[in-house]
């Protein structure tokens, strides 16, 4: 299991990164932004860059704790999704499956994307509302925490499993 995590966790960072880096580098030299959106650009690519170093130590076999905490921090930061007026909050780095709801007529939706995707916006025009989560970044940052992390919890079940059976 961790084997396939780090490689999931590796792939779509470093996947997820250099894609917007790349999207991301083009409005940067396009020069049609004003400067209150060049600095967010400037810190969303940060982000990014950041996810793609992280998801490069992942797959390089990095075993250290910080780097994991690094590794969950930016999976935590994808989970909402947020599309109101006063506040639009979206991050997601290589993959994402959604669980969208709207809250105008109470219906659901899901979505599934593989990229990335950044939305930062406050007291934009009304808006339909949207309240989600990402449910591929909420279940890869507890097993980031079980796995590399918190392992000791896991060691103890397979602990007890093993003594059960003897």
């Amino acid at each position: 299991m961790e084997k396939w995590l780090r490689r999931y966790l590796g792939a779509t960072l470093v996947g997820g990164g250099m894609i917007a880096v790349v999207i991301f580098g083009g409005y940067l030299v396009s020069g049609a932004l004003d400067t209150l959106s060049y600095i967010l650009l400037i810190v969303m690519m940060t982000l990014y860059t950041w996810g793609f170093i992280a998801g490069m130590l992942i797959l390089e076999g990095g075993t250290s704790r910080h780097l994991y905490f690094q590794a969950l921090a930016l999976q935590i930061i994808q989970i909402p999704v947020i599309f109101i007026s006063e506040l639009s909050y979206q991050f997601a780095s290589g993959f994402r499956f959604e669980l969208l709801r709207f809250p105008e007529d109470s219906s659901f939706k899901f979505v599934f994307n593989l990229g990335s995707m950044s939305t930062l916006s406050i007291n934009e025009e009304p808006l339909t509302p949207i309240w989600g989560v990402n449910i591929a970044a909420l279940i890869t940052s507890v097993l980031i925490w079980k796995c590399f992390i918190n392992p000791k919890h896991a060691s103890t079940s397979e602990t007890l499993d093993k003594s059960d059976q003897e």
